[in-house]
């Protein structure tokens, strides 16, 4: 019955080649060994399309969305080896390597940012230690131009800093 199902669920190119196992065990280790074999031109272009995908105009949570799709299949692609032990030292290096691989995905997300977020940009840069890319992502959906209190006026519940004139006419600071 599942030797059927498996023959069923995969196409016929590929039941061709499990097609006279007759063993479940052996049919899977079969398809396992076929397709846990790293697709060396498949990286090469999740990586192409990583390092080109923009936001162009899209909303900061649909390009985030995207990013996370590509890093999860390369992530997929990228399997490390099981730690069996672990001491301190190799705590310390897994948790090294996360960071790495958190900023370099942070880096990722604000190089495809439209150039409207440079501002917001920057200080996210800014910050010690780095922001998470989930962080740096809410920060700049709770901050739109159609929602900025700057651009479309402060609500009437909110009270502005009292401003105090500089010497030179027309400059303002709070």
């Amino acid at each position: 019955m599942v030797i059927s199902w498996i023959h069923n669920n995969i196409s016929e190119s590929i039941k061709s080649s499990v097609l006279f196992i007759n063993n479940v065990c052996d049919i899977w280790k079969q398809l396992e060994k076929r397709f846990s074999l790293t697709n060396g031109s498949r990286k090469y272009k999740l990586c192409i399309d990583l390092f080109n995908y923009k936001e162009n105009g899209i909303k900061v949570s649909e390009y985030y969305t995207g990013l996370s799709s590509l890093w999860e299949e390369i992530d997929s692609m990228n399997a490390l080896p099981s730690v069996t032990v672990v001491d301190p030292e190799v705590t310390k290096l897994l948790n090294a390597i996360e960071s790495l691989k958190e900023e370099s995905r942070l880096f990722q997300f604000l190089n495809g940012l439209d150039e409207m977020y440079g501002v917001q940009r920057s200080q996210l840069l800014m910050l010690s230690p780095l922001s998470s890319v989930e962080i740096a992502c809410a920060a700049l959906q709770g901050h739109i131009n159609d929602k900025c209190w700057g651009v479309v006026g402060y609500p009437k519940w909110y009270s502005k800093p009292k401003l105090t004139q500089r010497a030179a006419p027309g400059k303002w600071t709070g």
